[in-house]
This record gives structure tokens, C-alpha cells and sequence, in this order.
């Protein structure tokens, strides 16, 4: 009877000890699990709210401004150029360049049009690279780029609109932006209106935004990002 008894215990001591380990496996997941810490205790900055007193954009088209355009052809990286093309507007012949990403950088090559202006006179942000070596990988050689944000009027969120690039060399102030565009009617062979494209900024693009008329610091003329896509 003892020994029985003795069996039994053993074999509930067991069970126990392995739904323990089990319970302790089950926690170990759920902690391993719980996501980014930095960005979940911000829930405004993971969904990109803008600050409650800056100027939104509610017209995108606003942000191209033919007088502003620029007509003269770039040089462009030979090996994420997939060719150019020309909008008419009005008296304005503007060249949309087409670009993918190259895969040094985004292993998806997303395929980008771009439309170039010297300047955008609306409120905007710009957001680094995460290095030099990244940066300087450009579509247009002897330009870094960094990326161009908006605040959005329809939800009020950041917004990529394109990129602003900035010549390499230190202490020319040369730089243009590029903006996201495409052809409502892809078919003509000229098109007459193009419109202004934007994504929402994920939250790794805004840990390095800065108003467009700021100096970063700390980190030179790249800021201090953490990660970046072109």
C-alpha cells in the first residue's frame, strides 16, 4: 500500500513539475512577444500624429509648383535609371525620371517617378539616412539624399512626399527635391497632368525627422538614424 502510494505521488509530483515547465515556456513566449517597447509607449508617435499646432498640407498638388520645376536634365545613377519621360504643362515641359531601388539598398527595387523642383515653400520635414555610405548611394551622383515629409491634413499624419537631395560637397548649399508623382493616363506617351503621390512615414522614419529648416546635430549632416530606405 505504501509503495502504491508512494507511485502515486511520484507521478503527481511529475505532472506537476511538467505543467510548470510548460506554464514557464508559455510565459517565456509571451514576454518574447510583447513588440517594441519604445514605440508602443507612444501610441501617437507609432501612428505618426502630427504636433497639434503644425500647418498640414491638404492639397498635394500644391506641393509642385511649375515655376519651380527643374527642366534641365540630371545626371542620373546608370544602374537604377529605367528612363525618363516629359509632362507638358502649359508652357512647362517637366521630366519624370524613372527609378527603382537599387538592391545594395531594398532587396524589393520598388520602381519610383519623380518629378524635380528647386524648392517646396510648404511646410515640411526632412528625415535621414541611416549613414554616409547609404546616403551617398543616389539616384543623382554627387547628391545625398534624405527623405521629405509632409503633415497630412486628411488624418494628420506624416507623410512621404519624396526626397531632398543635397550636394556632397562641403559647403555648397546646392540641393533640389524630388517629388512622387504619377500620370493619371499612363498610356499617352506625353502626359499633360501628372498627380502627387505620398505614403505615410513608418515610425523608423520619423525617429529622424527634423523641420525642414533645422540643423541635426549630433551627428553631422546625416543626423543619428537608426535605419533608412531610398
Amino acid at each position: 500500500m505504501v509503495s502504491k502510494l508512494a507511485l502515486f505521488l511520484a507521478i503527481t509530483a511529475a505532472l506537476i513539475s511538467h505543467g510548470n515547465e510548460r506554464l514557464a515556456d508559455a510565459r517565456e513566449v509571451e514576454i518574447k512577444v510583447t513588440g517594441d517597447l519604445h514605440t508602443e509607449s507612444n501610441p501617437n508617435k507609432s501612428r505618426g500624429s502630427c504636433n497639434a499646432s503644425e500647418s498640414c498640407v491638404s492639397n498635394l498638388q500644391e506641393l509642385f509648383d511649375p515655376e519651380m520645376a527643374m527642366t534641365q536634365i540630371k545626371s542620373t545613377q546608370h544602374d537604377t535609371i529605367d528612363g525618363i519621360v516629359h509632362a507638358d504643362l502649359g508652357d512647362h515641359r517637366i521630366p519624370l525620371y524613372r527609378f527603382r531601388q537599387p538592391q545594395r539598398i531594398s532587396e524589393e527595387q520598388l520602381p519610383f517617378q519623380l518629378a524635380l523642383v528647386n524648392t517646396i515653400r510648404q511646410p515640411h520635414r526632412i528625415s535621414h539616412a541611416a549613414s554616409h555610405r547609404i546616403a551617398r548611394d543616389s539616384w543623382f551622383p554627387g547628391y545625398y539624399w534624405s527623405m521629405t515629409l509632409i503633415c497630412h491634413c486628411k488624418n494628420h499624419t506624416y507623410h512621404q512626399v519624396g526626397w531632398k537631395f543635397t550636394s556632397n560637397e562641403v559647403g555648397d548649399d546646392d540641393s533640389f527635391y524630388a517629388l512622387i508623382v504619377a500620370a493619371p493616363d499612363s498610356s499617352k506617351r506625353t502626359p499633360t497632368a501628372f498627380n502627387i503621390l505620398s505614403q505615410q512615414a513608418p515610425g523608423w522614419m520619423l525617429s529622424t525627422m527634423i523641420p525642414a529648416n533645422e540643423t541635426s546635430t549630433g551627428g553631422g549632416r546625416f543626423g543619428k538614424p537608426a535605419a533608412a530606405t531610398m
